[in-house]
């Protein structure tokens, strides 16, 4: 017989990617994992109500293909069969602009992967559902934690059906995502709140996809244009599943980006490197431009969190999203909750 697992029921608040994954990390050492979404969820690779900056672009760092892959078995060769772009080693399959130049090429040894936020979520989501001892419920609503200031035994919920209801779990996983919702949950048993820090950096930007060609780049499968202080703007693009180009501008100081083709077109030529411009000059815009602000960085610290409840993802930090960490910062944390689960084997703290 295979010995009990050591936990009973662990509930995931936050069916995005950090939530996920975490369900995934945990699955191994549950007898039930429970993972709650406020969101419909869809069928297939498509955005969510309470995700509205997925649809922008989304870079998957070696880190974090490397990290879901070792959580998933599979997540890659998933990806690329449904059209996404396995972009061999990270060296020499993009052009990298790093402090106003361009960095030359160079094995590095790990790997790419290029697809839609969308996609990557569909994927780890359709894998995680595969896992025999896991639940999803989309349109479920997480209203507090029960326990107290010792330990969290569980949470409060409302359902699709409009009815309110207790879940007991030996372990909350929180990937309730930027907003948080610690900060309110915790007092209310007694517990104290997260101390959050926040670093203004006023980011802003814009994001279109046009059909990509194959010479593009001479073949090359994504581009990054980081800013510099003395161009506070830049821009990435990456090969999407579908056959386009994802473009998204961006600039620091609450600068806005243009949003009509013409402006984005002279934005793109105001940055470190022509070669964004390049991938607008002359091509149909396949939607408007879609803008998103970003207004500051969040971190959270718990220093004194009740027994059987965790954090996770940008419920703990989230970081500018230029620097495209946001997936990743959430494998590997997710990697680190089950590698203490192995050592540990439960919830102790």
């Amino acid at each position: 017989m295979s010995p009990r697992p050591a936990l009973d029921t662990v509930v995931v608040i936050g069916g995005s990617v950090a939530g996920l994954l975490a369900a995934a990390a945990v699955a191994p050492h549950a007898a039930r994992v429970v993972v709650l979404d406020r969101d419909p969820l869809p069928a297939g690779p498509a955005g969510r109500p309470s995700t509205p900056q997925a649809r922008h672009s989304h870079g998957l760092l070696a880190s974090g293909r490397a990290s879901i892959e070792r959580l998933l078995p599979g997540f890659t060769d998933r990806v690329v069969a449904d059209g996404g772009i396995g972009s061999g080693d990270l060296g020499r399959s993009g052009r990298w602009w790093i402090g106003g130049g361009l960095i030359v090429d160079c094995d590095l040894g790990v790997r790419g992967l290029s697809a839609s936020r969308p996609e990557f979520e569909h994927v780890v989501r359709e894998l995680v559902r595969d896992r025999p001892t896991v639940e999803i419920s989309g349109g479920t609503d997480v209203l507090g934690l029960r326990g107290d200031a010792a330990r969290v035994t569980g949470v409060h919920v409302r359902g699709p059906d409009g009815r309110d209801r207790a879940i007991t779990a030996d372990l909350v996983v929180d990937a309730s995502g930027r907003a948080g919702r610690a900060a309110r949950w915790l007092p209310r048993i007694g517990a104290r709140p997260p101390v959050e820090d926040r670093i203004a950096v006023g980011v802003r930007y814009a994001t279109v996809h046009v059909v990509a060609r194959t010479d593009d780049l001479a073949g090359r499968s994504f581009l990054v244009a980081a800013a510099t202080p003395a161009v506070p703007r830049g821009g990435v693009a990456l090969r999407q599943e579908d056959g386009s180009w994802t473009i998204t501008l961006f600039s620091y100081l609450d600068e806005p980006v243009p949003v009509d083709p013409d402006g984005l077109e002279a934005f793109a030529r105001s940055l470190v490197t022509p070669d964004l411009a390049t991938l607008l000059t002359g091509r149909t815009l396949r939607h408007p431009a879609w803008a998103y602000r970003f207004p500051d960085c969040r971190r959270r610290r718990f220093p004194a969190p009740p027994a059987g409840y965790v954090a996770i993802g940008d419920a703990v930090c989230s970081v500018d999203p230029t620097f495209g960490q946001g997936m990743s910062v959430a494998a590997l944390q997710a990697v680190a909750l089950r590698t203490e689960l192995d050592r540990t084997g439960s919830a102790a703290g």
